[in-house]
């Protein structure tokens, strides 16, 4: 079995966590510099999507190489 979609999978795990972390940091990083709530929710939420997005592109790359072998 090769081990691409193992290192997919894993990366996708990954990029789950570091989208969440980065969202929170974020978050905070620009409430601190602006002191604006609803600025500081988009910034994390927009940084939170980008990393579930590719972490939804690595599973579904995962899940392809997986049928395709």
């Amino acid at each position: 079995m090769p081990k691409l979609p193992t290192i997919l999978d894993f990366f996708s795990g990954l990029f789950v966590g570091v989208g969440i972390g980065g969202a929170v940091l974020v978050f905070y990083l620009v409430y601190a510099l602006t002191g604006l709530m609803f600025l500081s929710a988009l910034a994390g939420l927009l940084v939170g999507c980008v990393f579930v997005f590719f972490s939804l592109v690595a599973k579904s790359l995962s899940i392809l190489l997986k049928k395709s072998i």
